[in-house]
């Protein structure tokens, strides 16, 4: 299995997610202003539900989502890393993070995507990686695209309208 520490950052420092994060998780899955970005606020239940299936990637994969602190205070920034998902009926690896809005701004989702996308590409020689989002979150379009992510096509999950971005990896 992976170890998470790889997917610390020069500011941020992971940890594998785990149901030990449930009270983390909930409160940021309570907030308003960031879960507007993530199709609406998520009761505890759901949290919970969440946080045992990307458990699961951990134990089925060997990667998966992480926790961030910053590396400075120790402050809980958000998750992010790397995430199984299903497109259209295949399995894919996503490239997904989400922060806390007083961290936004900073530059950390783009320098958590970075650090996922060495750690797909290098280590786990993953040949292709999907960045999606929903069409109104233009800061994180923004981020597939710093990371030189091409648009894919709009597409519908989970209801809502949203965008795919994907990169494969160099020979």
């Amino acid at each position: 299995m992976l170890d998470p520490e790889v997917f610390s950052t020069q500011r941020l420092v992971a940890s594998a997610i785990s149901l030990e994060h449930i009270d983390l998780i909930a409160a940021m899955h309570q907030n308003p202003t960031m879960m507007a970005t993530l199709g609406g606020l998520q009761d505890r239940q759901r949290t919970q539900q969440g946080l045992e299936m990307q458990t699961n990637d951990w134990q089925q994969a060997g990667y998966g989502l992480c926790v961030f602190h910053d590396r400075a205070s120790g402050a809980f920034v958000g998750r992010g890393g790397l995430r199984l998902v299903q497109l259209d009926h295949q399995p894919e690896t996503e490239i997904a993070y989400a922060l806390l809005p007083e961290w936004w701004g900073q530059g950390l989702a783009t320098e958590i995507a970075r650090q996922a996308r060495v750690v797909a590409f290098e280590q786990l020689q993953l040949d292709s990686l999907v960045l999606f989002t929903m069409t109104t979150n233009f800061a994180s379009q923004r981020v597939a695209e710093k990371l030189g992510m091409v648009y894919e096509r709009n597409f519908e999950r989970a209801n809502l309208p949203h965008v795919l971005f994907r990169q494969t990896r160099q020979a």
